[in-house]
């Protein structure tokens, strides 16, 4: 394990699970870089492939993607609903 700020392989961690990991050459406090996991979130706005499956959504037969409360894009088929929402979440991506 190393020190997030200096590098340091000199760290002391405390016994608990969740314990605070102290760097013995900088005195930084915080938690082991192993005790972080992904989240949802961090899972779903990985990659604009993976949010357009989320978001994209049935509304009255008609396959929607809504962006702000915004129907964006709408399809009759899921499959072409993703690919302009991946599209579109790409040109956002860039601005």
């Amino acid at each position: 394990m190393k020190c997030p700020k200096c590098g340091s392989e000199h760290i002391s961690q405390e016994r608990r699970i969740d314990g605070d990991a102290t760097c013995w050459e900088c005195f930084y406090i915080g938690k082991p870089k192993e005790f972080y996991r992904k989240t949802n979130f961090d899972v779903i706005v990985e990659n604009p492939e993976v949010l357009a499956e989320g978001m994209v959504s049935s509304n009255n037969r008609m396959w929607e993607f809504r962006w702000h409360n915004i129907a964006v894009i709408r399809m009759k088929s899921r499959e072409a609903a993703v690919a302009a929402a991946i599209e579109y979440l790409k040109q956002e991506a860039e601005q």
